[in-house]
């Protein structure tokens, strides 16, 4: 029977990171498909992920979520009729929500086994994403299996307690895994999966002398495998659900009636030098550009193919061993289009 893992987390986190780093630890067997559900008619994280060697279906131009669901459930019955295939990973738009992912499973009438059920969060822009898309983090949160904190190598265990305390106020006993990205994943999910549904994971917790190293301690009287520390702060999901959740919303926008995010995307041969890249980067923190949530693409650069990654406040570009037409897509609200184009293609 097929197993179905669903990697979720909102715009930036690190789902496409994370999904690549299993893969290299052959976690989903030997010839896993993926289904990446860019949000856009570009397919960027799919040729990201062309060098992974695993087989990438793309679902693009919307959400799973929202107006792909029938054709969502269609393309994964006739998958999984005509390749039966060992593990599907589902790597669900950023700004999508997990909830209805999961009552579109439902749906299918193939047999299938619900495998894992993972949210990346960004730790770094936890408060921000709580703030301004509440309404999307929390249910990408609220219905995982688990929470996988990312970004966290320069945070202080005391950062990272009150982040883990954040989350557990809201729903009491999620599972938060805050392990650095280098280390083996596969014993700690294979734990994960054979403490469900009995409850017996251990719990751990951060105190705040711990903040020098980011350590977590052990509670009194729970004993935690070497493995996995410093490891994570734990504890069984329940049926509590997010509470206080509002719409999207940022300062000084207006919200469009009906719509939530758009989109806007281009292709370009031009080629773009690391100055110009950086100038973009600091250009899209301004306000001109409309509310920006995430910017990404493929670029020409004198050295070679780069990937242009942004959230709010923070851009990178690194090097991509692809040689493409450039492409880029940009999500947010109130986006302005003619700005975008002025920036990107002159």
């Amino acid at each position: 029977m097929v197993k179905i893992s669903i990697i979720s987390g909102f715009l930036g986190a690190g789902k496409t990171t994370f999904i690549r780093k299993l893969l290299q630890e052959k976690y989903f067997g030997s010839a896993p498909v993926l289904i990446e559900n860019d949000y856009g008619s570009l397919g960027i994280d799919s040729l990201v992920m062309e060098n992974t060697g695993v087989q990438v279906r793309e679902i693009t131009s919307g959400c799973i979520c929202c107006s792909l669901i029938g054709n969502f459930v269609l393309a994964l019955e006739e998958l999984i009729e005509k390749q039966h295939p060992e593990h599907i990973i589902i790597e669900p738009s950023g700004v999508g929500k997990l909830s209805e992912i999961l009552e579109a499973l439902n749906d299918l009438e193939v047999p299938f086994e619900k495998h894992l059920v993972l949210t990346i969060v960004d730790a770094k822009r936890f408060y921000y994403n709580n703030q301004y898309v509440s309404e999307y983090f929390w249910d990408q949160i609220s219905n995982a299996d688990a929470v996988i904190l990312s970004k966290t190598k320069r945070m202080s265990g005391k950062e990272l307690s009150g982040l883990c305390n954040s989350i557990h106020n809201k729903i009491s006993d999620m599972e938060i895994i805050c392990v650095p990205w280098d280390m083996d994943y596969h014993p700690i999910l294979d734990e994960l999966l054979c403490s469900q549904p009995a409850g017996s994971l251990n719990h751990c917790r951060l105190t705040e002398k711990d903040s020098a190293s980011s350590g977590f301690s052990v509670s009194p009287g729970v004993s935690v495998p070497q493995h996995m520390l410093p490891t994570r702060a734990l504890s069984r999901k329940n049926s509590q659900t997010r509470s206080g959740a509002s719409p999207f919303f940022f300062p000084g926008t207006k919200r469009k009636q009906g719509s939530v995010f758009e989109s806007w995307s281009t292709e370009t041969c031009l080629e773009y030098s690391n100055t110009r890249l950086n100038e973009i980067i600091d250009a899209l923190n301004q306000n001109r550009y409309g509310a920006i949530v995430r910017a990404k693409g493929v670029l020409n650069n004198p050295q070679g193919s780069v990937l242009l990654d942004y959230v709010p406040g923070e851009g990178k570009i690194s090097s991509i061993s692809q040689e493409e037409t450039g492409r880029l897509l940009v999500i947010g609200m109130n986006l302005n289009r003619l700005a975008l184009e002025r920036l990107f293609l002159t």
